[in-house]
C-alpha cells in the first residue's frame, strides 16, 4: 500500500468509522442475514443476497482501514511557521480580484465542499514551497489562470 498521510482529524475519523462498522453495520447485517435465511431457499432470496453483498463489502472496508490505520504517516494540520506553504497551511489566493481561502490537506482528507484541497491538486501543486506575495498559475478546465497567494494562516 502506498504511504498514507493523515491529520489527527482524520485519522480520528477513520477511527471512528472502524468501530461504526464493527459494532453496529456489521452486527445488523448479520440480524438481516439470519431474518433472510429464515426465508427458505438462498438461491433465489433477494435480502439473503443483497445483505451477503453488503457483508462482504463492509468487511473488505474494515481490512482496508486497518491497513490504512496500521500505516498511515499523521502530519501536522496546524500551520506552518513562516510563509512558505505547506501541508496543513491554510491559504488565501487571490484569482481575478476574487479571494478564495483553502487549507491544503492530504489526498484522502480532500473535501473541496469544506475548502479542503489535496497538496496533489492544481491549486494544491500551485502554492506549496511558494510564500506569500508569490504569483501562481493554476490549470483549469478553462484554462491557466493566474493568482496570488495573499495570505497563509
Amino acid at each position: 500500500m502506498a504511504d498514507i498521510f493523515l491529520t489527527k482529524e482524520g485519522f480520528t475519523s477513520l477511527e471512528n468509522e472502524l468501530k461504526d462498522l464493527v459494532k453496529v453495520t456489521l452486527p445488523a447485517i448479520k440480524v438481516r442475514m439470519a431474518n433472510a435465511r429464515e426465508d427458505g431457499d438462498l438461491s433465489e432470496n433477494n435480502a439473503w443476497i443483497t445483505a451477503k453483498e453488503e457483508m462482504e463489502i463492509a468487511r473488505m472496508r474494515v481490512s482496508e482501514i486497518k491497513a490504512m490505520l496500521k500505516t498511515a504517516q499523521l502530519v501536522d494540520d496546524k500551520g506552518s511557521k513562516g510563509n512558505t506553504v505547506k501541508l496543513g497551511d491554510e491559504v488565501t489566493i487571490k484569482i481575478q480580484g476574487k479571494a478564495m481561502k483553502v487549507k491544503l490537506v492530504p489526498t484522502m482528507e480532500a473535501d473541496p465542499t469544506q475548502g479542503k484541497v489535496s497538496a496533489e491538486s492544481p491549486i494544491g501543486k500551485a502554492v506549496i514551497g511558494k510564500q506569500v506575495g508569490d504569483t501562481i498559475e493554476i490549470m483549469t478546465p478553462a484554462g491557466m489562470q493566474k493568482g496570488e497567494i495573499a495570505d497563509k494562516s
